[in-house]
């Protein structure tokens, strides 16, 4: 089965972020003052904007709400120019970027997590819809 995702064809199941890039920030390696040793990296910016209800005095008041991820690539003090030149030039384009993680590895989301099963005849349901009726 494969999925859609405004015209990217996604068919094998994994783990992606999909979004706009908003930005670039790089370090290269060095020592922190305790001595530790870090390596470079560049980082990738992606901004979503979401609805929140605030209640004031009693009133529920929407506003929305900018939250920001933060995707850390590895690289070398010798490729980074070449790896922020490079993202640079996708600022402002949508990106669906596809990642692994270690085995076991345990994400923390917030509790408004949104789960959408897409079945076999490529049917998209939203689980908490069911639970709002």
């Amino acid at each position: 089965m494969s999925t859609k995702i405004k015209g990217v064809e996604v068919v094998e199941h994994g783990n992606y972020l999909y979004g706009t890039l908003d930005g670039v920030d790089f370090v290269q390696s060095g020592k922190l003052e305790d001595g530790t040793k870090y390596g470079a990296s560049v980082k990738l910016k992606f901004i979503t904007r979401v609805t929140a209800v605030k209640n004031v005095g009693g009133i529920d008041v929407a506003t929305k709400k900018a939250i920001s991820q933060i995707i850390r690539i590895p690289t070398t003090d010798t490729d980074l120019p070449v790896e922020v030149a490079k993202y640079n030039d996708l600022i402002g384009k949508d990106l669906l970027i596809s990642y692994n993680t270690p085995d076991n590895h345990t994400y923390s989301v917030p509790s408004e997590v949104k789960v959408l099963v897409v079945g076999e005849d490529k049917k998209v349901t939203d689980i908490n819809e069911d639970t709002k009726n």
